[in-house]
């Protein structure tokens, strides 16, 4: 049996197809570098929105109490109890 010789175009085809093929693919893991990338800030990003949600929650349960409401009249609304006297600062 006798092998035919390809020709030197087909050889050339199969060169450029594994060429493209092979760039298409340094250009995919790049894209999948970025996006793993940019997954893992909008995990942080999540999980600092989750501790702030967190916080918030707390305060939002914290103001029906009486310590909770003592604190919006003193830092909010700058009042005190009969006797007490507060300072404020000029520079603000």
């Amino acid at each position: 049996m006798k092998l035919k010789k390809t020709p030197l175009m087909a050889k050339l085809l199969i060169v450029v197809i594994l060429a493209a093929l092979t760039w298409k693919y340094a250009d995919l893991r790049t894209d999948v570098a970025a996006k793993t990338s940019e997954v893992a800030a909008l995990n942080q990003d999540l999980s600092m929105a989750r501790q702030e949600n967190q916080r918030l929650q707390d305060s939002i349960a914290n103001m029906d109490t009486d310590e909770g409401v003592e604190e919006i009249a003193r830092s909010k609304l700058g009042l005190a109890f009969p006797g007490e006297i507060t300072y404020r600062d000029s520079g603000k």
